[in-house]
Formats: structure tokens, C-alpha cells, sequence
């Protein structure tokens, strides 16, 4: 009797190879089985833009430029005054034709100082400027041919400072906590009435009774309280908790015509408030929004998830980007830059994202506790000042190129989905990577049965090194305590294990 004849399946082995020659964006919300390895999953102190990964920028001591040389802004070494607030007074003299700006901050004792951006100095004290309130505002404003800042105070109360030793004060005033000027007029955020908004009279800031020209608007309806308030393309922009509304006022203020343009599911954060000329950005919970004065959008939606806790979140508009500092997820038991283990209580926030307005380049900085922000611009710097939350706070902060926290290399770190590299086999084994960096990195590839990590040099042609990791999914990592990144492509060589039935 002959047998039958039976099918064997008899194993085969091919060679591929996965390039990744554009490094992409940052997704945190697409399930990672559904992405390629190009994508960043989770990462910090990186910079992606252009198809490159790359060092974020740095964070340093503040310096501004003064008689043509880098200066190094003093301390705020007085009573032990942490920094509550931030403004830049800029103030032209047209007697001699120099720039005379100053920063002004507010203590956390609720005591105002002066600083000199022009000239090397130290901060000075406001003699008889009160606040019995933790919120305050400012506002540069033109008036008896002079440039004066108007510091508005949270209990109640204006102060005119025109950069001299004499300034106005006007107790009437009521307490504010955010204002703004929308043409000849100040509108503000009463601190008392948390649903009422305060107008000046035309061309008198100081005047806010409704005998001479001011008043009040008071929002009834639903929405929470008011958070802050924005002049922008020619409205007036009232935040509430949950809400946003476009006021239209007219020449009696009074007679006004307001519509919601945006209802929030969760608090809107009130730092996070920010707008340039085209832009308004704001953070709703832990996600983020833009807003051109017709449409409200998600903002850089796929890095949101990235975010734990936004409630006591900042951010800013400088340079075309939008800076957010914010508590980011952990991975891991590292602790990166000024991080502390956790129950401490020590650090407000940990991290800080910039977004390009006009592209999708992003950084991430983890590492730094940062609480507030502001833009320094003049005609001679562009500087970006940072308020700290934990034992910084005493001292201005900036941004800078370094890629360091001070003088401390921050750890870099990439993480990429887990990837089939384009092979739907069951066995995979990575023999080999190519990696083109200008510095040391090191490279670890996350398989399902094993861990497998190499050291990789520094060059301008690709570095190789042998892997032999075996899986039938990849995720890859690049890590780097050096003091730049620079990573433009990445090869990856693996047998691809098949079978195929022979009779």
C-alpha cells in the first residue's frame, strides 16, 4: 500500500530592511498598533521639525542686552519674594532717542519691584505701591507724552509709573484681575464680582464711575466666573471657566451685543491664555485650543495625552510658537533636571511644550518647573523670560539654545510605537542598525522576548551595530545625556522568518 503524500511546510528566511528617513511628529492618542516607527510615542528634551530629531532648547539665568553686552538680571534677593507676576515696561525717551525699558514684577509678599533692561542694575522696591490681593495686572499706555505703565492692583487701587521716582495714584479704582486696552478704553476683570467686567472712561484709565463715561457689564448666564479678558481683531474676548464670549462693544460700551463662541466640558485654565495677532491658544482641562476669532480647534490634539495635569498650567505666545509649561506623564522611575521623587510636593509643574503656530514642529523640555512666561522684545533682544515654581522662584529664568537646565545636560529621550516594520510575519529577527547622528546615542530596541541596547558614536556618516533581537514587533528607543542631538535617518536590517508548503 503506498502512502499518501503528505505537504510539508518547510521554513524560509529573506532579508529586509526599514527605513526611517523622516523622524514625524508626536502621537500620544493613536493606538500605537496602528502607527509607524517614524512616530515619537512619548519623548522629552527633543526636538522634532523637518524629519529630524534634534535637542530641545535650554533653560538658563536671564540676560538682556544692555550697551551692546549680555547682562545677567540680578536676583530677586529681597525678604525672600518669590516671583508672582512678570511685566516689561517699555519706555522710550524721545528727549535723548534710547530705549529705557524695565521689568516689574510682584512679589509673592504682594510687594512691586523694578528692575533696568537697558542698563546694569539691581531690583529696587515701589515705595507706597499697595496690594493687599495676589492678583495684579499691567498695561503700557501713551499719555502726557509719556511712556507710563499702568499697574492695576487685585484689592482695589491704579498706580501711573512713568519710570521716575513720582507716580500717580488713584484709590478708586476698582480691584482687577485682568485688563486690557480695546481702543480709548481699559476693560477689566473685577476681583469682587466674579461675573463682572469694569470699562474706563474714553482716554481716562483712572475713571471707571458712571458719571464720568465708565461702568460696568455684568454676565448673568451660565459659564463660571470670568478668568480674563483679550482685545483681539477688534473685540473684546471674555474667558469664563467653561466658556468663551465675543463682546462687541460700541461707542457706549453700555449698549453691547455679546455671543458665546465656545463652550468648554472642563475648566479653562486661566495662565494658559494666550494670543498674538492671527492667534488665541488656550488649555480646557488637559487639552489645548486655538481660536482665529471665528473657529475654535483642537490644538496639537495628538501630544495632549502627553499632559497629567494642567491646573496650574502657563502659557505664552512668543515667536511664532506657543510655549506651555504643564505636569507631564511619567515613564519610567527617572527623575530628569529638577524633578523630585513623588509626595515631596516641592514641584508645581515639570515640563514645558513649544508648538509652532505654522508647522508641526514641537519640543518638549521635561525637567523644569515652570509656572509663567514672558516676552521680552525691544530693538535690540527677543528674549523669553520664565517665572519657576519651585526654589528657583527667587530669580528670572530664560530660554535659550543650550539644551541644558543651567548648567546641568538634560537627559534626551525618543520612544517610537510598537512596530511590525512593515512585515506581517509571525518571526522577525533585527540583525543589524544604521543610525545616522552627529553624536553619541543609545540605541535600544524593545522586542517582545528580549531588551537588546547598543552604544552608538558619533558621526558624520551612519554607525552600525549588530542587534540579533527577535520578535514580531519593535518598538525603538534613543536616549542621549550628551549636550546635543542631531539624529536625521535610521536603517534597520532583519530576517524575515516565513514558511512555504512544499509537496
Amino acid at each position: 500500500m503506498i502512502g499518501r503524500l503528505r505537504r510539508e511546510a518547510v521554513p524560509s528566511v529573506r532579508r529586509s530592511r526599514y527605513d526611517i528617513n523622516h523622524f514625524k511628529g508626536v502621537d500620544a492618542d493613536t493606538p500605537e498598533d496602528s502607527l509607524s516607527i517614524n512616530y515619537c510615542s512619548y519623548g522629552y528634551n527633543i526636538r522634532l521639525y523637518g524629519g529630524e530629531l534634534s535637542q530641545s532648547f535650554g533653560v538658563g539665568d536671564a540676560r538682556y542686552t544692555a550697551g551692546g553686552n549680555e547682562v545677567e538680571l540680578p536676583l530677586l534677593d529681597i525678604q525672600g519674594q518669590k516671583i508672582r507676576r512678570m511685566h516689561h515696561y517699555v519706555r522710550y525717551d524721545r528727549a535723548t532717542g534710547e530705549t529705557q525699558d524695565e521689568l516689574i514684577v510682584f512679589g509673592t509678599l504682594h510687594h512691586y519691584f523694578r528692575c533696568p533692561l537697558t542698563y546694569t542694575g539691581e531690583f529696587t522696591y515701589f515705595l507706597g505701591v499697595h496690594n493687599d490681593s495676589d492678583e495684579t495686572d499691567f498695561i503700557n499706555y501713551y499719555m502726557n507724552e509719556k511712556d507710563c505703565c499702568l499697574i492695576f492692583a487685585g484689592s482695589g487701587g491704579m498706580y501711573i509709573y512713568d519710570g521716575t521716582e513720582e507716580y500717580a495714584e488713584y484709590p478708586d479704582v476698582p480691584g482687577m484681575s485682568s485688563v486690557c486696552m480695546h481702543y480709548d478704553r481699559v476693560f477689566g476683570v473685577s476681583t469682587d464680582k466674579p461675573d463682572t467686567i469694569y470699562f474706563s472712561a474714553p482716554l481716562k484709565p483712572y475713571e471707571f464711575s458712571p458719571e464720568a463715561g465708565g461702568g460696568s457689564i455684568s454676565l448673568m448666564d451660565e459659564g463660571g466666573k470670568i478668568l480674563k479678558i483679550v482685545s483681539f481683531k477688534n473685540y473684546i474676548y471674555i474667558f469664563r471657566e467653561y466658556s468663551v464670549y465675543r463682546l462687541t462693544a460700541y461707542i457706549d460700551p453700555t449698549e453691547y451685543s455679546l455671543a458665546r463662541v465656545f463652550t468648554a466640558k472642563d475648566k479653562i485654565r486661566t495662565d494658559t491664555i494666550a494670543s498674538d495677532y492671527s492667534m488665541m491658544v488656550f488649555v480646557s482641562g488637559n487639552e489645548m485650543y486655538s481660536f482665529d476669532g471665528y473657529d475654535v480647534k483642537k490644538f496639537f490634539p495628538k501630544v495632549a495625552p502627553l499632559i497629567e495635569d494642567a491646573s496650574r498650567a502657563a502659557g505664552c505666545i512668543f515667536g511664532n510658537r506657543y510655549y506651555l509649561a504643564a505636569k507631564m506623564k511619567i515613564e519610567g522611575d527617572t527623575l530628569v533636571g529638577d524633578e523630585c521623587p513623588p509626595g515631596l510636593g516641592i514641584a508645581v509643574n515639570n515640563a514645558i511644550f513649544a508648538f509652532d503656530l505654522y508647522s508641526d514642529g514641537t519640543d518638549i523640555v521635561r525637567g523644569v518647573d515652570v509656572i509663567g512666561f514672558l516676552g521680552v522684545t525691544n530693538s535690540v533682544m527677543q528674549k523669553l523670560f520664565l517665572r519657576f515654581g519651585n526654589n528657583r522662584g527667587v530669580l528670572v529664568g530664560m530660554v535659550n539654545d543650550s539644551g541644558k537646565l543651567f548648567t546641568l545636560p538634560l537627559h534626551k529621550h525618543w520612544r517610537s510605537p510598537k512596530s511590525n516594520l512593515g512585515e506581517i510575519a509571525d518571526s522577525k529577527i533585527v540583525r543589524r542598525l544604521y543610525i545616522y547622528s552627529l553624536h553619541d546615542v543609545d540605541v535600544t530596541l524593545i522586542a517582545d522576548d528580549n531588551v537588546v541596547t547598543r552604544k552608538m558614536k558619533g558621526s558624520a556618516k551612519a554607525s552600525c551595530a549588530a542587534f540579533n533581537a527577535k520578535g514580531d514587533g519593535f518598538a525603538l528607543q534613543i536616549d542621549s545625556d550628551a549636550e546635543k542631538l542631531s539624529v536625521s535617518e535610521v536603517q534597520i536590517l532583519l530576517d524575515v522568518n516565513g514558511r512555504y508548503n512544499a509537496d
